[in-house]
């Protein structure tokens, strides 16, 4: 076997123990009275059959989609001038959650699915003004990683891109081995426009895939990203780096719960607070619920349920007739300006509903009532929250509900 199969072999056993391997003081919210809704939604089935649905632009006109029919392709849907999509041939499957749209929304950056496909993956840009489909990162390889290949000195592995927050750089995690045996995980920079090579920013990890997402550049000098190893390691946490690499900081330690999964940030709110999730809570229904989502004060590194209470309440309380205490909260996505948060909950007579939280105040409107499965899981994202006020929230299958609110009547 050559050394550029057994690299590339252990970054696969890494991406097997990722994919196998799926909290905190507890500052409850003060649950309001439960609102009746202000917010009227139509609600529209996207995907399906062949088309995944995958995200939504920032100002709600376009949806990034892989077409699965045929050869394979992804494609951007208008969802106001008609059905007809752009869309380039791709032929490799695509890991759901790597879809990251630009600031402006003229394009997006996704990679293939490394960690559930074992496929080996590169940073690729789809504009959509041009329909041009570009590989940012290719390193001449492609397919599975289990494969025999060439020998070579390196196997690298390029996952979880993230945009500089005026788009003309983009953030990445790389996974390597090299022959000698030395394995890392590092963060990389790139120009957007393909300008330039990929720049090493920090190795953040001895394990590959450490790094496997919860990477965000929410400001010029500030890059966020979250290691969490297969297994744990010392290294683990949430942190903070510069673009360039200097002053990096560890601003949330890894839960020592042996019941806990690492925590992963989602999102960065406008106060500059974190939307964290424990992965393990998200996917447990237990009665009292456990709490899955968190604000993140990355100063005092406390972390506050975003629970309406729940993890404080009984079982009778939940179960109570007329109950507002949600059973499970299944998906979130913050809002365009940063202050509040989209969740769809579940109660415990199995009625859904949309809720808009104000994450300063812990007040909440109750936007819209739906009978639709809406969840966010490791290979799906959760609700994208565009400024046209469109919700996208990922359903069951291939598909998404596409919540477009209008003041009640």
């Amino acid at each position: 076997m050559s050394r550029r199969s057994t690299s590339l072999g252990l970054l696969a056993a890494a991406c097997l123990t990722l994919a196998s391997t799926l909290s905190a003081a507890a500052f409850p919210i003060e649950l309001p009275p439960k609102p009746r809704p202000t917010l009227a939604a139509t609600q529209t089935v996207l995907g399906g059959d062949d088309l995944a649905a995958l995200a939504l632009s920032p100002d709600g006109s376009t949806f990034a989609a892989w077409d699965l029919s045929g050869d394979g392709a992804i494609c951007a849907m208008s969802l106001d001038t008609g059905p007809d999509p752009d869309c380039v041939p791709f032929r490799a499957a695509i890991a759901l959650d790597s879809v990251r749209w630009s600031p402006d929304g003229t394009r997006f950056v996704f990679t293939e699915d490394a960690t559930r496909q074992l496929l080996e993956s590169d940073i690729w840009l789809f504009d959509v003004s041009t329909g041009e489909l570009t590989n940012l990162t290719d390193d001449g390889d492609e397919g599975s990683m289990l494969r025999d290949r060439d020998e070579t000195d390196q196997a690298m592995v390029d996952i979880a891109p993230a945009w500089s927050p005026d788009g003309t750089q983009i953030v990445f995690s790389r996974s390597r081995s090299i022959d000698s045996g030395v394995e890392e995980n590092a963060l990389y920079r790139l120009p957007a426009d393909g300008s330039g090579p990929a720049e090493e920013i920090a190795v953040v990890s001895g394990t590959p895939l450490a790094a496997y997402g919860g990477i965000h550049w929410p400001e010029d000098d500030r890059i966020l990203y979250t290691v969490a190893a297969p297994g744990g390691a010392p290294e683990d946490g949430i942190w903070a780096i510069d673009p360039d690499g200097d002053r990096p900081e560890r601003l949330i330690e890894p839960s020592r719960d042996e019941e806990a999964f690492p925590l992963l940030l989602l999102d960065v709110a406008a106060d500059g607070s974190g939307i964290i999730v424990d992965r393990l809570a998200r996917q447990t229904i237990d009665v009292p619920p456990r709490t899955a989502y968190f604000l993140a004060d990355f100063e005092t590194g406390d972390l506050r349920p975003l629970d309406f209470g729940a993890s404080e309440m009984t079982v009778d309380d939940i179960f109570a007739t007329g109950s507002d205490i949600p059973l499970h909260i299944t998906a979130v996505g913050l809002s365009p300006d940063g202050q509040s948060l989209a969740m769809s909950i579940v109660l415990a007579d199995q009625s859904r509903e949309i809720r808009l939280l104000d994450l300063e105040s812990g007040d909440y409107t109750v936007a819209v009532e739906h009978e639709h499965v809406l969840g966010q899981t490791d290979q799906r994202p959760g609700i994208d929250w565009s400024t046209g006020d469109r919700l996208m929230a990922s359903s069951a299958g291939r598909t998404a509900v596409l919540f477009e609110l209008t003041p009640a009547d």
